[in-house]
């Protein structure tokens, strides 16, 4: 299920998600929180819909309840040289969010 919809034209767009509180950083290939997680692990790539005119933005289905920074950037090729364009911070209920995101 989409938790919310990131309206951009680009097709580049991948978006990591940092744990709030202690900042550790969603890493997709273990399902895991981590301090350590290697950049390339992180990125998690968001498909741009025609349809929509959007990026649905879906979290992992192993993310747990928290506070987290979702954190977006644009680039074929993810880095820890990319450029951070936009950080919402959301609070994750298990199943969606439990308001709408906030600006970083």
């Amino acid at each position: 299920m989409n938790q919310f919809i990131f309206y951009r034209t680009s097709s580049n767009w991948y978006m990591r998600i940092v744990r709030f509180g202690d900042a550790a950083v969603w890493n997709r290939s273990t399902g895991a929180f981590s301090s350590s997680t290697p950049w390339a692990n992180s990125a998690i790539i968001l498909i741009h819909s025609a349809i929509i005119g959007g990026h649905p933005v879906t979290f992992p289905s192993a993310l747990p309840v928290g506070s987290y920074d979702v954190l977006f950037y644009n680039a074929a090729t993810p880095a820890d040289s990319n450029t951070l364009h936009i950080g919402k911070r959301v609070s994750y209920n298990g199943a969606g969010l439990s308001e709408l995101p906030q600006d970083l």
